[in-house]
């Protein structure tokens, strides 16, 4: 029985390096999205501006706004996300 006792161990640690190292490359990702994200509606703000790349309708327009606003995250995980006082939802 004693060999088990380090390997046990040995198991805990590595996963909790695991778990570290998770964490962080979801950071990575995170940020790497948010920046994606950025460049996205900043494209799209870039063409409402410019006369050779303007939207043909609002509903281009409003298709760029839904394709950017479906990657962003939902709930608890968007920054300053305060659930104690929820937005009411239109219509209830």
């Amino acid at each position: 029985m004693a060999a088990s006792g380090p390997q046990v161990g040995g198991v805990k640690r590595a996963d909790a390096h695991d778990m570290s190292y998770l964490r962080e490359q979801g950071r990575v990702v995170m940020k790497r999205m948010g920046e994606a994200l950025e460049k996205a509606s900043q494209k799209l703000l870039d063409a409402l501006e410019d006369d050779d790349m303007k939207p043909a309708n609002f509903k281009e327009v409003m298709d760029g706004i839904h394709g950017i606003t479906a990657l962003l995250p939902r709930g608890e995980s968007l920054p300053g996300n305060d659930n104690r006082n929820p937005p009411k939802r239109l219509g209830r």
